[in-house]
């Protein structure tokens, strides 16, 4: 933060439809707890860069429920802290051999639907914690933003998938279209001296 011109500077010097990743730190409490990388991100977006933040968790997590629910949970708190557009994202996910399971997280409507087969209550551990688990997936639920898209880094389809959803995060298609301001002063140009629309205004009862 405290380098903030030197980095847009050098920001700056990339063409305009660059798309560039920043590898972050992996200490969860600068997201979560403490202000720098907001302080970081805003000073990148009021110099006219579109960020987006992707919270990356581990994919075999899912094979836990307990790490699962607790990685929505940083994720929730990282994305209130920061501000920003997020996306949550699976990484690891060739490490996955369940396939139809891992559609299954991608495509749910909330975290219950996932532990749901995974939680034993007949466990003792589960019967013990079973109530409180259930409370803290409701606190989950109840943001309904925890949703992850799946990242396979050996497919390269599925990086170009993620790349699109950030694409359409940050609205990079639609940042790129003239404003009508644009299309006005384009068409006042081509017009020869006298000519122009006819218009009235009505009023509707």
């Amino acid at each position: 933060v405290e380098n903030i011109d030197w980095l847009i500077d050098e920001l700056q010097e990339f063409a305009e439809d660059s798309f560039i990743l920043f590898d972050c730190p992996g200490q969860i409490e600068l997201y979560s707890h403490l202000d720098v990388m907001q302080r970081l991100s805003a000073a990148i977006v009021k110099h006219g860069f579109y960020l987006c933040a992707a919270y990356c968790s581990d994919g075999t997590y899912l094979n836990e429920p307990t790490k699962y629910v607790a990685t929505s949970l940083t994720s929730i708190a990282t994305m209130m802290q920061m501000g920003l557009p997020h996306l949550n994202v699976l990484t690891k996910c060739d490490k996955i051999p369940n396939k139809e399971f891992l559609d299954r997280v991608s495509e749910a409507n909330s975290c219950q639907e996932i532990i749901n087969d995974q939680l034993d209550e007949r466990n003792f551990f589960n019967q013990k914690f079973f109530r409180l688990n259930q409370v803290i997936v409701e606190v989950v639920d109840n943001y309904s933003g925890v949703n992850y898209q799946q990242l396979n880094i050996q497919d390269e389809e599925s990086v170009f998938e993620l790349q699109m959803v950030i694409d359409n995060l940050v609205q990079f298609d639609e940042n790129r279209m003239p404003s009508d301001k644009h299309f006005t002063d384009a068409h006042e140009q081509d017009m020869p001296e006298g000519a122009g629309f006819g218009g009235g205004a009505a009023q509707m009862d």
